[in-house]
């Protein structure tokens, strides 16, 4: 995700496709061509549930804008069968009727169940009874968007938006601060207090080496100066490689499914003997989780020093 401080509004308004849209595109290019023009299928209630406990964690003023439960309905007492018998079913007329005025009520909010609603809060009780993860959304501040930012592996997974202000030496070469450039965006330069940008023709010019170094190949130097080169670009590895995945989903079971083990523990007995457990901060390892931790290590980008 690159993270430009929009609101949602001005989110959906940029001339892009966002990877909700790309997604379709895996199964064809006519499936990806009916997403664009809105022809998408209705959410199964996986994605439902999925968007529901996004919401309530990480931005729960919009839950109420955005959501809404259905009541149960089907135990009203007015839901009878056509011979006036009570019932809990969902297939009554009465029921369908009520949820019908419900939806109507209620028009552009998705729906939950009240099962659905209840998993929601089960799952964010959990996330926040581990104090590392209310740490973390605290240090988010307004942001409450959580990504894999790579801090651990020194670069970040997926395309991520940054803008450094640089010395410029008079060279044809500029190095900005992340080693994983994918394309530069911008660049301005500073005489006196007026900044002036690069034209296309120019910003096309620029090589992107390995390393975070740009170079300008025909059309001119970075000028001299301090702090008077200005370069926006995208930088990270993208796509996310499958086994960070599936490594981040492991670690997310981890802190929703509790250990019958105790947090504080190192080490375990039993019928042959006494085993020594992963321990986060321990010999190399993050979080405690060997599977989660190798991955980590061999993306973790080593920066090199000349002696």
């Amino acid at each position: 995700m690159i993270s430009i401080r929009h609101n949602w509004d001005d989110y959906c308004q940029i001339p892009a496709l966002n990877p909700s849209t790309l997604v379709y595109g895996i199964k064809s290019m006519r499936s990806l061509k009916r997403a664009i023009d809105g022809q998408r299928k209705e959410p199964t209630d996986a994605m439902r549930l999925g968007t529901g406990i996004h919401c309530l964690l990480l931005e729960p003023d919009e839950f109420e804008e955005r959501f809404c439960v259905v009541p149960d309905f089907h135990l009203d007492d007015d839901n009878v069968t056509a011979k006036g018998e009570k019932t809990e079913s969902k297939s009554s007329t009465y029921y369908k009727e009520r949820v019908k005025q419900f939806a109507s009520a209620n028009a552009g909010k998705s729906f939950l169940s009240r099962a659905q609603y209840d998993a929601c809060l089960y799952c964010i009780e959990s996330l926040r009874s581990r104090p590392h993860v209310v740490e973390l959304l605290r240090s988010c501040g307004r942001n409450l968007e959580v990504t894999v930012t790579g801090e651990i592996c020194g670069v970040p997974f997926g395309a991520r938006y940054a803008r450094d202000v640089l010395d410029g030496d008079g060279s044809e070469s500029a190095r900005v601060g992340s080693h994983r450039v994918l394309a530069v965006r911008g660049i301005r330069i500073r005489s006196g207090t007026t900044w002036t940008p690069l034209t296309a023709e120019e910003l096309a010019d620029v090589i992107v080496y390995p390393r975070g170094l740009l170079y300008r190949e025909t059309l001119g130097t970075f000028p001299a100066g301090r702090r008077n080169v200005e370069v926006a670009y995208e930088h990270g590895i993208q796509p996310v490689p499958a086994e960070i995945r599936l490594a981040a989903l492991r670690l997310l079971r981890d802190q929703l499914v509790k250990s019958p083990l105790d947090d504080r523990a190192t080490s375990q007995a039993g019928e042959f003997g006494t085993f020594a457990l992963a321990t986060a901060g321990r010999n190399g390892s993050y979080f405690g989780l060997p599977l989660v931790d190798e991955v980590l290590n061999r993306y973790r980008e080593r920066v090199p020093v000349v002696w």
